[in-house]
């Protein structure tokens, strides 16, 4: 509970999911009453409206990842500030976008990362920074492996009541409803996320890429092997293996074999962290003291007050635009590489492989009329 802060909209395309939604929000004041004045939880089923609200401060942005920048870039221009979920976008175009947007038009951002706010990962990353394992030379990540969903038959349907399936699909090309398709199956269709490699590699990538020291750069080159469903509505990988080599020498190694987390190694020793977990080898790593003329990463005291606390102050987020979009642009170069089934160039300045067009047409999509980024 926050005094500070009062939720006074919320906005879905589902209506069934609004009234769900409000009353979560109102049943919650009843008990933790934000003081006088409140007036209750508007609902609404277009984000532009909740825009045009002059007494909205700052949006959480929940959608599927096909939605991110387009709400995210109008609430910029709005005047709003944003927490959006990861993946932060769909495409790397699309996280370009979005990180330029906020900084043309001066907004707070935070990235649904959480894990930038917990003090093991915190740790982890400033173990390796300082050069606890001496230095850095490989990264392994482990992300879950392809689920059952991947298969089986999805027969259209009709559309349900109160659902504005128009309006959910939004961008992405038109195609015809079926249950499946949309709420929380959506992130194994590529048409609008990327599969447990954007969903999860989001997280322990960008853990990686914190440890690394490289938040706002990536690697010079990739290449993967996926492996994915031979048919039916699901298309996103259920199996991958990608490395990713950077400038300074080090090597990301991600594979859904791997145990799930981040694991540092140098030639001193090994950092692995995880939700709730954290191991070294040599164990008197546990108990090193970062001291204060040492690297010190940012600190925050929960993600959602850290967002809070930047909004009033300005200063930036423990998980920025710019960060979450190098973060997710890693997870996008393993499903590229790995849809391409070669090895890859990348220009992390310039943001794109080089004088290879085939690849090059990877980093964004269409977007259906009338939506577009500019």
């Amino acid at each position: 509970y926050n005094p500070d802060v009062q939720m006074v909209a919320v906005c879905d395309v589902d209506v069934v999911r609004q009234k769900v939604a409000r009353k979560q929000v109102e049943d919650y004041y009843k008990t933790h009453s934000p003081g006088a004045g409140y007036k209750g939880c508007a609902m609404y089923g277009d984000f532009r409206d909740v825009l045009a609200r002059p007494d909205i401060d700052a949006v959480m942005i929940a959608t599927p990842d096909h939605w991110h920048a387009l709400v995210a870039i109008a609430a910029a221009k709005a005047g709003k500030d944003v927490y959006c979920e990861k993946p932060l976008a769909l495409t790397i175009e699309q996280g370009r976008a979005m990180s330029d947007a906020m900084a043309r038009y001066g907004r707070v951002f935070q990235t649904g990362s959480q894990q930038r706010s917990a003090e093991n990962f915190r740790f982890a990353c400033e173990l390796v920074q300082n050069g606890r394992i001496g230095k850095l030379h490989t990264i392994e990540v482990g992300i879950p492996t392809g689920v059952s969903t991947t298969v089986g038959a999805h027969p259209d349907m009709s559309i349900p009541p109160g659902f504005d399936y128009n309006m959910w699909l939004g961008p992405a090309p038109w195609e015809p409803y079926t249950k499946g398709r949309c709420h929380w199956n959506f992130r194994y269709i590529l048409d609008y996320s990327g599969g447990l490699v954007t969903d999860w590699g989001a997280h322990h990538l960008d853990i990686a890429q914190w440890g690394n020291g490289t938040m706002r750069t990536g690697p010079i080159s990739v290449e993967g092997v996926g492996d994915y469903p031979g048919e039916g509505l699901y298309n996103t990988a259920i199996g991958y293996r990608f490395q990713c080599e950077y400038a300074n020498g080090v090597k990301l190694i991600c594979w859904d074999r791997f145990p799930q987390g981040v694991r540092f190694i140098g030639p001193d020793g090994w950092v692995f962290v995880k939700r709730g977990y954290i191991d070294t080898h040599p164990k008197s790593l546990l108990t090193s003291v970062i001291e204060p003329n040492e690297i010190h990463l940012a600190h925050s005291r929960g993600h959602h007050p850290n967002f809070v606390d930047c909004v009033r102050s300005r200063a930036e987020t423990v998980a920025p635009v710019e960060v979450g979009h190098r973060s997710v642009t890693l997870c996008h170069l393993g499903n590229i590489a790995m849809r391409m089934g070669r090895k890859l160039k990348w220009d992390p300045k310039a943001e794109n492989f080089g004088n290879d067009p085939e690849a090059n047409r990877m980093l964004s999509r269409p977007m259906r009329a009338p939506w577009s980024l500019s």
